[in-house]
C-alpha cells in the first residue's frame, strides 16, 4: 500500500510549517504516523504472504519468511527513531488519547526494538525451530514406522499402548530446539527487549504488549480461583488412568495422548465411559456457533463472568491489537 497524493501533500505542508506553533507540530506528527502505519501495513502483508508460503511447505518458504521477519525488525527499530524525533511536548493535547496510543505503539513496538543482531538471532531461532517441527518426516509412529507431524498427532490420539505412546512423544521432543541454547542465547533477549521498551520488569513489559495494565496480576488472581477445580480434574484423571496410589504424583504427558498435554479429548472414553458422546455433542455445538478468532475471546470472557471470576473490560477488545494495522497474532 502506497501513500496517496493528498497524504503526501499534507506531509509536505507539515514539513514546511514544522517550526510554527503546536497545531503545526501536531499535523506533522499525524502525517508521519499515517505514513509509518502505511509502511507497517506493507510489511505485515509481506510477512503474511511469506508465512503462508512457509506453512504450505514451499522450498522458498523458510528463507523468505526469515528474510521478511528480519527486515520487519530493522524497519520497526528505524521508524521508532523517526517517530520519536517528531514527537514533542507541543505535538499532542491532553485529549489526544487515540494519537497518543498510536505513537506509543510505534515507539514501543516490542521485541523488534532489540539490537539488530539480537533480533535476527531471535527470529532465526524461532522460525527454524517451528519449520523443523512442522516438516520433519521421521517421527516415530509406532510399530517401526516413521511419519509426518500430522500423522504422529493422529496416531498418538489412537494409540492404547503406554510404552509406544512414550516413544512417540519422545520422537517429537527430539525435534525440539536445544534447551541449553534457548536458555543461554534466547531467553536473555526477553530482558533486553524489556529494557529497550523502557520497562524494568518483564511483567510490566508483558502487560504493555497486551495493553492491559496489571494483566499478569489478574491472570494470577484468576488462576487462584481456577486452581482447585484444575487439581480436582487432575485427581480424577489420575484415578481413571493410573489408580488411587498415583494420585498426587506427576502424570506423564504422553498419557493424555497429545504432544503437549493441552488436549484431553482423546481420553474421553476412558474418563467418561458411560457418557462418551458428551464431548462429541459439545464439540459439534461449538463448531456450529463459529467460536473462533475474536469470538473465542468474547466467549471466554462470558465464561469468566458466569463463574464470578471477573471480566475483561470492553475497551480491551475494542482498542487492542485486534484493531491494529497488522493482522492479530493469537498466541
Amino acid at each position: 500500500m502506497r501513500p496517496t497524493l493528498s497524504l503526501l501533500c499534507v506531509c509536505f505542508y507539515a514539513v514546511l510549517s514544522s517550526g510554527k506553533p503546536s497545531g503545526d507540530d501536531r499535523r506533522w506528527l499525524v502525517s508521519l504516523v499515517d505514513l509509518v502505519e502505511l509502511d507497517y501495513q506493507d510489511h505485515c502483508d509481506q510477512r503474511a504472504k511469506a508465512t503462508w508460503e512457509e506453512l504450505l511447505g514451499s522450498s522458498k518458504g523458510l528463507p523468505l519468511k526469515l528474510e521478511r521477519d528480519k527486515a520487519y525488525g530493522i524497519f520497526a527499530r528505524k521508524q521508532k527513531t523517526e517517530v520519536n524525533a517528531a514527537f514533542t511536548a507541543h505535538s499532542m493535547g491532553a485529549d489526544d488519547d487515540v494519537l497518543r496510543r498510536r505513537v506509543k505503539l510505534l515507539i514501543q513496538p516490542g521485541d523488534t526494538l532489540l539490537d539488530t543482531k539480537e533480533w535476527i538471532r531471535l527470529v532465526t531461532f524461532g522460525d527454524t525451530a517451528l519449520n523443523r517441527l512442522r516438516f520433519a518426516t521421521d517421527y516415530d509412529c509406532g510399530y517401526n514406522t516413521t511419519c509426518t507431524l500430522r500423522e504422529l498427532q493422529n496416531n498418538i490420539a489412537r494409540q492404547p499402548d503406554e510404552e509406544i505412546l512414550r516413544r512417540m512423544k519422545l520422537s517429537w521432543e527430539n525435534h525440539l530446539p536445544d534447551i541449553q541454547d534457548y536458555l543461554d542465547n534466547i531467553l536473555p533477549l526477553l530482558k533486553n527487549a524489556s529494557k529497550e521498551n523502557h520497562y524494568n520488569l518483564i511483567e510490566e513489559y508483558w502487560d504493555s504488549l497486551v495493553e492491559y495494565e496489571g494483566a499478569m496480576l489478574t491472570a494470577r488472581d484468576i488462576w487462584q480461583h481456577v486452581q482447585p477445580l484444575y487439581l480436582k480434574l487432575h485427581k480424577y484423571v489420575t484415578l481413571r488412568l493410573r489408580g488411587a496410589e498415583e494420585v498426587g504424583k506427576p502424570l506423564p504427558v504422553h498419557l493424555f495422548r497429545s504432544l503437549t498435554g493441552d488436549d484431553w479429548s482423546n481420553l474421553i472414553e476412558s474418563l467418561l465411559p458411560k457418557y462418551p458422546d458428551i464431548y462429541q455433542k459439545v464439540h459439534a455445538n461449538i463448531q456450529l456457533k463459529d467460536i473462533g478468532g475474536l469470538n473465542a475471546y468474547r466467549e471466554a470472557n462470558n465464561l469468566l463472568s458466569q463463574l464470578n471470576l471477573g471480566e475483561v473490560p470492553n475497551d480491551i477488545l475494542e482498542e487492542s491489537a485486534f484493531n491494529g494495522t497488522c493482522p492479530p497474532t493469537i498466541v
